[in-house]
C-alpha cells in the first residue's frame, strides 16, 4: 500500500512540475510573469509654444527656452527617455527607467546630466496616465506648475508608434 501512494505521489510531482514548466514558457496563453501594468508603450510626440507656456506662467526666458519645443518621448520596457528638438534647451535628450502600476507611473531621473544638476532631492516623480487609443494623457503628482510644465502642460501626447 505504501508503495502506491509513493508511485501516485511521484506521478503528482511529475505532473504538476510539467504543467508548470508549459505554462511558465508561454503554453495555456500565459506566460507565468506577473500581469502587464496595462500602460500603452510607445513613442508619443507634442509640441509647446512660448505663447502656450506663458499663459500658464510667466517664465523667465532662460526657463521659457527649456519649456518649449517638440517633445518626443519613447517609453517602453522599462525605459522612459525624452527627445526635445526646436528648442533652446539645457537637456534636450533625457533617459531613466520607470515603473507603472494601475494608472501611475513612477521616473526616477538622474540628478546630473552630462555633469549638470537635472534636478534636486530624490529626483522621482509620479505622474497619472490616461490613454484613449490615440493620445495619452499625463497629470503629475502633485500638479505644481514646474512639474506640470515640464509633464507638457495638459497637452495630449499623440502616440505616432
Amino acid at each position: 500500500m505504501k508503495r502506491v501512494a509513493i508511485a501516485v505521489a511521484l506521478v503528482a510531482v511529475v505532473a504538476v512540475t510539467a504543467l508548470l514548466v508549459v505554462w511558465v514558457g508561454g503554453g495555456f496563453g500565459g506566460s507565468g510573469k506577473k500581469a502587464q501594468s496595462g500602460f500603452p508603450e510607445g513613442v508619443y510626440r507634442y509640441s509647446l509654444t512660448k505663447a502656450e507656456v506663458r499663459r500658464i506662467a510667466p517664465l523667465p526666458d532662460k526657463l521659457l527656452d527649456d519649456a518649449v519645443g517638440t517633445f518626443t518621448w519613447t517609453i517602453r520596457d522599462g525605459r522612459i527617455s525624452l527627445d526635445q528638438t526646436d528648442c533652446k534647451c539645457v537637456f534636450p535628450r533625457l533617459s531613466s527607467r520607470y515603473t507603472a502600476v494601475d494608472h501611475r507611473l513612477t521616473v526616477t531621473w538622474p540628478r546630473k546630466i552630462n555633469g549638470m544638476v537635472f534636478c534636486e532631492g530624490g529626483c522621482t516623480y509620479v505622474v497619472r496616465w490616461s490613454f484613449d487609443g490615440k493620445m495619452l494623457r499625463i497629470v503629475p503628482i502633485p500638479a505644481d506648475l514646474t512639474n506640470f510644465i515640464f509633464w507638457g502642460a495638459g497637452k495630449p501626447w499623440q502616440k505616432i508608434e
